[in-house]
């Protein structure tokens, strides 16, 4: 599971082009075997699962984005000989949660 992202303030005001994020880290690609060698390549790394973001305000000025995205999952290494011994890629994360609260003043 992801982390928690939580903002309390009265006012968040995120720009366009900006981003408020709490999203999974990519899996690292598997290692390649060398050349010549009869060797299979390493599996990819998971991608981790979105965090949860957690946004409580009383005015939200919203004209960029909010995200809690999964990781991407890490590519299989190359085996030798291709591609019969290729590595298996890692499996992604899954996305994680926005929760908004408004209060009043």
């Amino acid at each position: 599971c992801g982390g928690i992202l939580a903002i309390y303030a009265k006012k968040i005001i995120n720009h366009a082009g900006a981003t408020i994020s709490a999203n999974g880290g990519n899996g690292g690609a598997g290692g390649n075997s060398p050349t010549g060698t009869n060797n299979g390549g390493g599996g990819g790394g998971a991608g981790g699962n979105g965090g949860i973001l957690v946004l409580v305000f009383n005015q939200y000025i919203n004209n960029g984005t909010a995200t809690a995205s999964a990781g991407t999952a890490g590519a299989g290494g190359t085996g030798q000989p291709t591609p019969t011994r290729d590595g298996t890629a890692g499996t992604a994360g899954t996305a994680g949660t926005i929760y908004q609260f408004r209060v009043s003043l």
